[in-house]
């Protein structure tokens, strides 16, 4: 989750890097790509409102996305992927990169720039590596969870309560009983993962690490961030490369071996690792291409996330980079030095649910319990601005091979992460679908609701993160949410029974956004009865509940908020 920023609050970077067309104008460039998918969609009239109304795009984003989602519905499988391929060609026409000379470029030239001749290689990014000394030969399932570390049957319990209570999809039970069953599933000593991101709360680094993975890392070059990977590396048994640019390199005798060996090399190593996704796309996708883990079978993973209108750069740029890996390197088992893709989906998008959720969420709206006793006065008092019906959209498929079958579509923005947000998350799905469809692996399910650093610096939005266990939904510590995730990746890797893999089945998935939704962990979002924020209108009202947790008291503490959407 995130807060928004307006775009001209940013610090735009006009020297080199990935550009909205004109500079500044991230909000101009989303609405234009996503008027694109609608477009496509048949919604051709709501397409041109978009574009021609750009100041009720803060207040009324969350409309256009629904109906990329219900037009894809209402289309079928290959509307919607076809949706997703208009929305991202176009990217090309409303983002370019600018070169260090001031040059403008599209952006599939720039992520191909340093791949289609010899180069300096003071200019590309080299490989550093880093081992760890932990020897590890027995690796099993494990979930740190409310304060405890869980194995075995243990696991299993768990799953099985978060399955009662709605908190995970219920085909997340086999993940774990597989993984149990195939332990080697979890021994990554010959697996290779990039990790875009690696420094990231969310992002599996050391989940892999400690499972004997080689990652190849990508991060911003803070020093703080590198020794941190470096230390969790050095007590892991796994191997972590490190990118550093070849003129820093060339500087130090000590890493002249492409090893840090000692405390020493590592602190040096710490200050000169990293680059710039919005700036260095030309060296990353080079890197990614040649050097990282070259006719070997690779997972690239994307966890980057900045605030605001950045957000949507970075993820423009990281989809220009990995369009142009997946290009070149081609499909997971099928060529040599394949890829899979690996992401997160948030729980605060657009989803297309189970029906068996919607109905869940439906009985528990008409049932009277414990909870009604703040919510129903809540939403009569606030008239219905407050904790709605949480009730999924019908849609009827009119059209293709998913003819006459029903959609479930429901709504989860929460308002105040923003249209950057929103925006930056469908780009990845986008990318998702039409990949899937070409063949390659795509492991992206729904990850819960996390307490973050990210999230916990809005106070408003820890409040409700806090308070969200008072309406049946459970936040994940960050632990927790990691074990989840990485458990889910290795099994969409592995498993037959996986949707991830196109190989598994002997024809194109139907519905292809059933990726996202298989093994979801989203924490009841999809089963809650009342939808925590409601704020579908002009005005932003957040309703947030305190329950201080040093406190034995039982009173709940409500706090509205209510701004005026300028």
């Amino acid at each position: 989750m995130s807060t928004d920023m307006n775009d001209k609050t940013k610090s735009h970077r006009p020297l080199r890097g990935v550009q909205t067309i004109p500079p500044g104008q991230a909000s101009a460039a989303a609405r234009n790509c996503i008027a694109a998918a609608l477009r496509r969609g048949g919604l051709q009239q709501q397409a041109k409102n978009l574009v021609a109304q750009p100041d009720q795009w803060r207040s009324q984003y969350y409309r256009h996305f629904v109906a990329l989602a219900e037009a894809s519905a209402a289309g079928g499988g290959d509307i919607a992927v076809e949706m997703a391929q208009s929305g991202l060609d176009a990217i090309r026409d409303h983002f370019s990169f600018r070169s260090c000379d001031g040059n403008e470029h599209p952006l599939d030239q720039a992520a191909n720039m340093l791949l289609n001749g010899k180069q300096n290689g003071d200019h590309l990014l080299h490989s550093i590596v880093v081992k760890g000394s932990n020897v590890q030969e027995h690796r099993e399932p494990e979930l740190w969870y409310r304060g405890k570390q869980h194995h075995g049957a243990a696991i299993r319990s768990i799953v099985a309560d978060w399955i009662e209570r709605g908190i995970v999809e219920p085909t997340f039970a086999a993940v774990v009983e597989e993984l149990q069953q195939n332990p080697h599933w979890m021994d990554l000593r010959d697996k290779h993962f990039a990790i875009i991101g690696a420094g990231s709360q969310m992002g599996p680094a050391e989940e892999l690490l400690n499972l004997g993975a080689t990652v190849y890392a990508i991060d911003l070059p803070k020093p703080a961030v590198w020794q941190r990977l470096i230390d969790i590396c050095r007590k892991s048994s796994g191997t972590l490369v490190v990118p550093v640019m070849g003129d820093k390199l060339a500087r130090l005798p000590e890493l002249q071996s492409r090893e840090s060996t000692t405390s020493s090399s590592d602190a040096v190593l710490s200050t000169i690792a990293g680059c710039d996704l919005l700036e260095q796309v030309p060296e990353v996708t080079e890197w990614l291409v040649n050097r990282v883990a070259p006719a070997k079978q690779l997972v690239l993973g994307s966890y980057v996330y900045l605030d605001g209108a950045l957000f949507t750069r970075v993820a423009v740029a990281t989809d220009a980079i990995t369009a142009t890996v997946l290009q070149r390197r081609g499909p997971w088992g099928r060529s040599p030095g394949g890829v899979a893709l690996a992401h997160l989906c948030s729980p605060t998008e657009v989803h297309f649910v189970p029906a068996a959720a919607r109905d869940t969420a439906v009985q528990r709206y008409s049932e009277i319990g414990v909870h009604s006793l703040w919510e129903k006065p809540i939403e009569v008092l606030s008239g219905g601005r407050y904790l709605e019906r949480n009730e999924a959209t019908t849609v009827e498929c009119t059209s293709g091979t998913n003819s006459g079958r029903h959609f479930y579509v429901q709504d989860s923005i929460v308002w105040s992460q923003g249209p950057n947000y929103s925006f930056a998350k469908q780009l990845q799905k986008w990318r998702l679908l039409v990949a899937h469809r070409a063949g390659h692996v795509c492991s992206a399910t729904v990850a819960p609701a996390t307490l973050t650093e990210s999230v916990m610096h809005n106070r408003l939005i820890a409040a409700g993160m806090l308070g969200c266990a008072v309406f049946g939904i459970e936040a994940f510590e960050v632990p927790s949410s990691k074990a989840i995730q990485t458990m889910a990746l290795l099994w969409d890797l592995h498993s037959s029974s996986s949707l991830a893999n196109p190989a598994n089945h002997q024809s194109e998935i139907n519905w292809p956004y059933d990726i996202f939704i298989q093994n979801a962990c989203h924490g009841m979002y999809f089963d809650e009865a009342p939808m925590m924020q409601c704020v579908k209108s002009e005005y932003q009202c957040n309703v947030t509940i305190f329950l201080p947790d040093h406190s034995d008291c039982h009173t709940v503490a409500m706090a509205i908020q209510r701004t005026y959407v300028q």
